[in-house]
């Protein structure tokens, strides 16, 4: 109940009110609920004495066992790490990667803490891939850090939940074809680089920074434990300077994104993104993208728009908006859909959908989507709540050939699909090499309109032919 109305208070700019009320709250009462939106609101109001006070109550959770005991170290070294990567714009240097070390490595035990019932504690796992960078990468080497996390996933951690692989190869190719700079802010849209929502532990944030050399990245997560461990790993890569991780939930925090970056960054107007990539549940991207489109956060012509797990989680109002031919998206978006494996799992398929915004593409018309998609929209939505609530671990084999099924017949669906059939695609001998066979060419329409431009092509050349035939007789 206190979430809820925490959240409300937020909405209504009642945040007096909200911390009020998040005094009574125990730490270990949703923490990704109450804690979080509480954090936002002190992270955005500056308000560092609350931050602190509430992040204490989080780290005292944890050495009282409700959490894994060394989080409690990581959230006592959050507020600070957000502070330099504020600072750090302004020319502050950052705390070197070896002092994190220092302070850090030597407290996160080597043993896996787990309650009587042999389940770990919470965030234990998220805690060991942390543990694993610290113990096996190089201080200062974001390469060497992306590597140990995808070794991980690959050797023990099949639970991983980040974008490695071609999954991986898929965002950054696309990345790469987009336009990200934070260099014009002088143009009336001044671009604040890459925006991320959904930051897990700092995986994809990571290899954005590696891509795009120079680009700020910023990135939220609700969830202020993820957050730290974010932050901590993305301090130990050495690009704290380069990446920075907020607390909050999109639907409140996107809203004020611009705001908060024209006063911590220094833009004379306010910025957008070049490039967003959205990494949560499917169904939550259509809320996303329309507070993405109604706040300008998205570079109207040129920008990127790259979003996981479409197929697993089947973000089909999100598809429709944005890749279903005849929808009207192609007036807003020139779009295209890759099939990617798990990066923990490479016999698992999922789509990465990737979207360049045209001219207008705030003010496109779009259809309504048609009542199959809406059904999967809203059997997905009840996945996601069980899945969230603890009564499920959220694999539901049979969940993803019934969407896979639904999205081919509405024509979205990857380069590889036609409309009946699909063949695993083949990697190349350097995109085996490179972990992935997920190769994004830009400006190629998706799916059957891709199809059907081949076959007006085909046509034209049987005609020639005819036309041929007719004046050699």
């Amino acid at each position: 109940m206190n979430t809820r109305v925490i959240k409300a208070c937020v909405l209504r700019g009642q945040w007096e009110e909200a911390l009020w009320l998040g005094e009574g709250l125990a730490a270990t009462t949703d923490t990704s609920g109450s804690f979080g939106t509480l954090i936002m609101e002190t992270e955005q109001r500056g308000m560092l004495p609350t931050e602190l006070s509430l992040t204490h109550r989080l780290s005292a959770a944890a050495r009282c066992g409700d959490f894994a005991p060394e989080l409690a170290d990581v959230l006592e070294l959050s507020p600070s790490l957000r502070a330099e990567a504020e600072h750090s714009s302004s020319g502050v240097p950052p705390t070197t990667p070896a002092a994190l070390l220092a302070a850090l490595g030597p407290r996160i035990g080597l043993e896996v803490v787990s309650r009587p019932t042999g389940r770990l504690l919470p965030y234990q796992r998220e805690l060991l891939l942390l543990r694993e960078v610290l113990a096996k990468a190089k201080p200062g080497s974001p390469a060497r850090v992306a590597r140990v996390l995808d070794a991980a996933a690959e050797a023990s951690f099949s639970w991983a939940k980040f974008a490695g692989g071609s999954k991986a190869a898929a965002l950054l190719a696309a990345m790469r074809g987009g336009p990200p700079t934070d260099t014009s802010r002088s143009a009336s849209e001044p671009s604040a680089g890459v925006l991320e929502i959904g930051t897990y532990i700092g995986n994809s944030a990571l290899r954005l920074a590696i891509t795009l050399p120079g680009v700020r990245v910023t990135t939220i997560e609700l969830d202020p434990v993820l957050v730290a461990i974010a932050r901590s790993l993305i301090a130990f890569a050495g690009l704290t300077g380069f990446v920075s991780v907020l607390t909050g939930h999109s639907k409140l925090l996107l809203p004020r994104l611009q705001a908060h970056l024209a006063a911590t960054q220094g833009y004379k107007r306010r910025p957008c993104f070049s490039a967003v990539f959205m990494d949560r549940w499917g169904t939550q991207y259509d809320e996303d993208f329309a507070l993405i489109q109604e706040h300008g956060l998205l570079q109207e012509d040129g920008g990127v728009l790259v979003a996981d797990n479409v197929l697993t989680t089947a973000a089909a109002s999100f598809l429709w908006r944005v890749a279903a031919p005849g929808s009207g998206s192609s007036e807003a978006f020139a779009s295209q859909i890759a099939s990617v494996t798990e990066v923990a799992d490479r016999s698992k398929e999922d789509w990465v959908s990737v979207s360049v915004s045209l001219p207008n593409s705030r003010s496109a018309t779009i259809a309504p989507q048609p009542d199959a998609l809406a059904r999967l929209q809203a059997e997905s939505e009840k996945l996601r709540e069980i899945v969230t609530s603890g009564g499920s671990s959220g694999d539901h084999p049979d969940f993803v050939p019934r969407a896979r099924a639904t999205l081919v017949h509405a024509g979205i669906f990857p380069m590889s699909y036609e409309e009946d059939t699909w063949t695993e695609p083949q990697a190349s001998d350097d995109q085996q090499e490179d972990g992935g066979e997920a190769v994004v060419h830009m400006g190629q329409q998706p799916g059957r309109q891709q199809q059907q431009e081949k076959e007006k092509e085909e046509e034209k050349q049987d005609v020639e032919k005819e036309e041929e035939d007719v004046i050699g007789y």
